[in-house]
């Protein structure tokens, strides 16, 4: 089995919770490639099992520009055999909270097997890491 990892991080928080499931895929014998959001080629997820994504949150919910693209690929390719996950960091200090998970919903939900979400507030801390093992539990059931 073989995931993608594909992720923005503005501050560090998303690239860490990205890494410590990546880790942790790793751990459980899942070949795994990770991509920065900008180094991604769209012909190559079809080679994956599981589709990872990682996103902050800019402001009061908006997706960030960067992720503008994926969306707007899940928002017209059918992939229904590729499951997928989204995670996201945000600030609760904001009324939307992880708004960009699920922005993100809706187009992987009808064009992917989404599996499972999770959001994470600022920087990912123990009561998250534990999180982490439903997670994958959920991606890859």
């Amino acid at each position: 089995m073989k995931a993608c990892f594909v992720y923005t991080s503005l501050t560090g928080n998303t690239k860490a919770i990205i890494d410590m499931i990546n880790q942790e895929m790793l751990s459980s014998g899942i070949e795994t490639k990770v991509y920065k959001i900008k180094d991604l080629s769209y012909d190559t997820l079809t080679s994956y099992d599981y589709l990872i994504i990682g996103t902050y949150t800019f402001g009061n919910g908006v997706l960030p520009k960067e992720m503008r693209p994926l969306y707007d690929y899940f928002s017209r390719v059918n992939m229904p055999s590729l499951k997928t996950a989204i995670v996201g960091t945000g600030d609760r200090f904001y009324p939307y909270f992880c708004g960009a998970v699920d922005q993100l919903v809706e187009p992987l939900k009808q064009h992917t097997d989404l599996r499972v979400t999770m959001k994470v507030e600022l920087y990912p801390e123990e009561k998250d890491k534990v999180k982490i093992p439903r997670l994958i539990h959920s991606l890859t059931k």
